[in-house]
């Protein structure tokens, strides 16, 4: 059971589309393009050839609830493409406002902000300032969050391989089947699995709750 279980992680991760910031247009896109691209790039893993991973609803949905910057004239850069695939990632875990809570910390981080200047104050009541560099640029974090996903992909095999391990182990003095037996240990080892995701999901979501 577990080395069968093992050698198909292996092929599905092996799937797994690390898109680099240099493999994103350095053009604007228009919508047609955007959703080309991303089912070019995320088909390994959308599931079924007929499923969309990102479809023209879904993005403009992002852009109505403040998830996904609005298009520039219609067209998308290559931070919206970044912020898009991110939220391919979260959308099967999070709702749209938890997606946005994440998110928005690194936009804060990645866009150009204004650092109100002391005792200036124009006509209209607001203080104006100069305008403040982003600490990093969105394709750099990005490939950034591309390098830990290789070394979060070797780390979820290895407590995967522990979870069918440990589920091996059980059920052996039961009077049943083989096949009984092994349906057991994999019921197991997928509940394993499945409640560490779901408390992992759990501690996001609780830490999102104290961002603003």
């Amino acid at each position: 059971m577990e080395e069968n279980w093992t050698r198909e992680f292996d092929e599905m991760a092996s799937a797994l589309p690390f898109v680099k910031s240099e493999d994103i247009p350095d053009i604007d896109l228009y919508m047609d393009q955007v959703l080309t691209f991303l089912e070019r790039k995320l088909a390994p893993i959308s599931g079924e050839p007929s499923d969309k991973p990102v479809t023209k609803t879904m993005i403009n949905n992002y852009v109505k609830a403040n998830v996904l910057p609005a298009p520039e004239k219609k067209k998308y850069t290559k931070e919206h493409m970044i912020y898009l695939l991110l939220l391919y990632c979260l959308k099967s875990l999070y709702s749209i406002d938890d997606s946005g809570k994440l998110l928005s910390m690194v936009r804060e981080l990645t866009e150009e902000t204004k650092t109100p200047e002391k005792g200036k104050i124009p006509e209209d009541g607001k203080k104006e300032g100069a305008k403040q560099t982003p600490l990093l640029s969105l394709p750099e974090i990005f490939d950034l969050l591309n390098e830990d996903l290789k070394e979060q992909v070797e780390s979820t095999t290895k407590s995967a391989e522990e979870a069918f391990e440990k589920a091996s182990a059980s059920f052996r003095d039961l009077d049943c089947t083989e096949e009984q037996r092994e349906e057991l240990q994999t019921f197991e080892a997928l509940m394993r699995l499945s409640l560490d995701a779901y408390l992992k999901k759990r501690f996001v979501e609780h830490l999102l709750t104290k961002e603003k």
